[in-house]
């Protein structure tokens, strides 16, 4: 309670919230959570990550549930983002007595095809550590952000690779102007770079094929490379999803720290 009065909120998972029209939709679950819970805390940001509003949300069963649904989302066609978080206070446990399993899901809006993964929490770029609350990156790791992250990109063959990146944080004060260096790297040691910004509290889809519209060429006949994106001014949490042309979709959280 008083971190909630304070401006902080422990473990947020924060969630783009894409147009009507966009091919993809995000959504997320915790049906795996030991204890089971139902109540949420939903934080929803504009395009240029501005505070829109904080909502109780209790989510019942175990589907899983898509920012499509969400009618605090749904009706207010400025959101471009949202945290999710257990109310701690509403579930009447502490955080080191809720395992959380948080998956986050991507569907493809005109096939249904869908798939989820790891959800990655946003406990990072506050500026303190708060004793008893772990952090993966060391005790510092909640203190000074940093992004050192890899996967693979694929291209041609009617496939494409998108970074969804995201740039939170579990303070409501938090502001920061960071950038997202994408570097892919070719069969032959070959680089290409790019340079993103990704504000506090905003999210992008990067798209390799329109950083690089020639990147099929560039990777070669197997269209496939190393892709790397890094920071040195903030944790930017980064999942890779993969298209295909029939409307297939993959989705991976990106590895490193």
């Amino acid at each position: 309670q008083r971190l909630r009065e304070a401006g902080y909120f422990l473990e947020p998972y924060v969630l783009p919230v894409t147009k009507p029209g966009d091919a993809l939709c995000f959504g997320f679950n915790c049906a795996s959570a030991n204890p089971p819970f139902n109540d949420y805390i939903l934080h929803t940001f504009d395009a240029e990550g501005r505070l829109l509003g904080q909502h109780a949300y209790q989510k019942n069963g175990a589907e899983a549930v898509f920012t499509d649904d969400l009618p605090q989302i749904a009706g207010d066609p400025r959101v471009a983002l949202v945290s999710v978080t257990p109310d701690f206070e509403r579930i009447g446990v502490r955080r080191k007595e809720l395992k959380l399993q948080f998956d986050l899901l991507v569907r493809h809006r005109s096939t249904g095809d869908w798939d989820m993964t790891e959800g990655q929490s946003s406990w990072r770029n506050v500026g303190v550590a708060v004793p008893g609350s772990a952090h993966f990156a060391g005790p510092m790791g909640a203190v000074v952000g940093r992004t050192n992250l890899v996967a693979r990109a694929r291209s041609g063959k009617g496939f494409g690779t998108a970074i969804v990146a995201v740039h939170a944080s579990g303070c409501l004060s938090y502001k920061q102007d960071a950038k997202l260096k994408v570097t892919v790297l070719a069969a032959n040691g070959s680089s290409r770079e790019a340079d993103v910004a990704v504000p506090s509290f905003t999210s992008k889809l990067i798209w390799l094929d329109e950083l690089w519209p020639d990147l099929n060429q560039f990777l070669g006949a197997d269209g496939l490379g190393p892709l790397l994106a890094t920071s040195q001014e903030a944790d930017i949490n980064c999942h890779i999803v993969t298209t295909s042309k029939d409307g297939a979709v993959s989705l991976q959280h990106m590895w490193g720290y």
